[in-house]
């Protein structure tokens, strides 16, 4: 089974299908989370079905609740997080950089997969 896979990409080198496709076949059960998955299984002869992602399951109370009781203090000045998985964007990663500098946050905290 898998639940609310990501694939990270809208589509798979061909030249990968029949080989991800026997493996994905092997799966009682598949969901993904982008719906482009859906299609990215369909052509390797799977059906999969489109769920939210995980953390789209509990109640924002859920989480400020687990923030509140974590101990964790909001840092006093303001920062920027941001998080990529290597999906093109318009904005590089040095533009945001630069732009949180002439902001003047303290920090930038940044996880950059490519």
């Amino acid at each position: 089974m898998s639940y609310a896979a990501s694939w990270g990409k809208t589509s798979i080198p061909q030249e990968l299908e029949s080989y991800i496709g026997h493996l994905l076949k092997k799966f009682d059960y598949v969901s993904v989370r982008e719906e482009s998955g859906l299609e990215i299984c369909s052509k390797m002869g799977v059906e999969a079905e489109w769920v939210p992602d995980p953390t789209m399951l509990l109640d924002n109370e859920i989480y400020q609740s687990l923030y509140k009781n974590s101990g964790f203090s909001k840092p006093a000045r303001s920062y920027v997080f941001f998080y990529f998985l290597g999906n093109k964007t318009e904005i590089s990663k040095k533009t945001i950089y630069d732009w949180a500098k002439k902001k003047k946050f303290r920090s930038c905290l940044c996880y950059w997969k490519q």
